[in-house]
């Protein structure tokens, strides 16, 4: 029989393990990856030390904030919400006469971590712990604050690539012996697999330009590439939905190598600017002279500096993929339930006592 691919694949999960304790992401994660055709598959499971605060677990949407599924911060007020905040940050943070955290309190749970893993890629020719410390993102945050003369403030949407930069790091002899043939995902683990999609979906895409002879008829490579869903050009920006990319090999490890360089480029690759996403604001970017940056740009604007080839998928969908919070939970026919779960609960040392203190004082 022949293989439909026989390439490496790495697999690397990032970000908060929002939908993790959910039997479903057992099913539309490691079951359906299970299936994908590879002459060997690596895992790499990434994740902070600690907790750190969200716009979910601040009152946006406590269904997503993985506590109790009830509002237990009035949204409306900025009273509230302030006063919410100040109580989250003794909880989880201690800090020091400068402002700065000097310990984080609500520690990962590892060894329980742990053993779920080994347990649902027990397939996986291999699984690698990643772990990013409080002191080691210090030690960041105050390298950022210092060279672009900014407050101080912890990295919130960057951790999904920068704990992609650690595991580079962690494992460098594995990354750069990757090819331009091989595959590195690159997700959250709040996105799962629909209709039994797997790894090669990714792969199907990214290498799709070989297929018609692109490149190799004007003497060069595509590689390094990368792949990112939903990509568009927007007032002379790239910008493309981020819960996940994929890389080649040569990709991979310049995104490893320069992520960091490319954040101290400019104060806008690091931190946003402030007022300046005022809805109310109208402003004519290219008549004003106003830079603008989003989240959403940092991997097509880094792809695009470093000549990527830069490949794309119309929607998350397209490649079997979504977040759990979209996806759906038949329980009851005509009754579809979104597929949450409360897993800070289940990850670290939140107790019902500390989300009451919340309510009683920020509802």
């Amino acid at each position: 029989m022949t293989k439909e691919f026989n390439n490496k694949i790495a697999l690397v999960l990032t970000g908060a393990p929002r939908a993790v304790s959910h039997k479903e992401w057992q099913k539309r994660v490691p079951e359906c990856h299970s299936s994908t055709d590879a002459s060997e598959v690596h895992i790499f499971v990434c994740a902070m030390e600690y907790d750190s605060t969200d716009r979910y677990l601040l009152g946006e949407d406590p269904t997503l904030a993985g506590l109790d599924t009830e509002p237990y911060i009035d949204y409306t007020s900025s009273d509230k919400r302030t006063r919410a905040s100040k109580i989250i940050d003794r909880i989880l943070y201690k800090r020091n006469e400068h402002g700065h955290i000097a310990e984080a309190k609500m520690p990962l749970n590892k060894s329980k971590w742990e053993e779920y893993h080994r347990k649902h890629w027990a397939w996986a020719d291999s699984l690698t712990f990643v772990y990013w410390s409080i002191g080691e993102v210090n030690k960041l945050v105050l390298e950022m604050t210092e060279h672009h003369n900014c407050p101080y403030r912890l990295p919130q949407w960057h951790n999904q690539h920068l704990l992609y930069v650690k595991a580079y790091h962690q494992n460098k002899e594995f990354f750069d012996s990757l090819t331009p043939r091989d595959l590195i995902v690159r997700t959250r683990y709040d996105i799962g697999m629909i209709n039994n999609h797997n790894l090669n979906a990714f792969s199907r895409v990214l290498f799709y330009n070989d297929e018609r002879g692109f490149g190799h008829s004007d003497g060069f490579q595509l590689s390094p590439r990368v792949l990112v869903n939903s990509l568009h050009c927007v007032r002379g920006k790239l910008i493309a939905d981020d819960v996940w990319n994929a890389w080649d090999g040569p990709g991979a490890q310049i995104f490893g190598q320069e992520y960091i360089n490319y954040m101290l480029q400019n104060w806008r690759h690091w931190t946003h600017p402030e007022g300046w996403t005022d809805k109310n604001r109208k402003i004519d970017l290219g008549r004003d002279g106003v830079d603008w940056y989003k989240p959403e740009s940092s991997l097509p604007q880094f792809s695009f500096q470093h000549n990527y080839t830069i490949q794309h998928a119309y929607g998350r969908t397209t490649l079997g993929t979504e977040l759990f919070s979209k996806q759906n939970l038949d329980v009851h026919p005509g009754s579809p339930t979104p597929i949450t779960d409360q897993w800070r609960y289940v990850w670290y040392d939140w107790t019902e006592e500390m989300v009451q203190e919340i309510r009683e004082q920020c509802s």
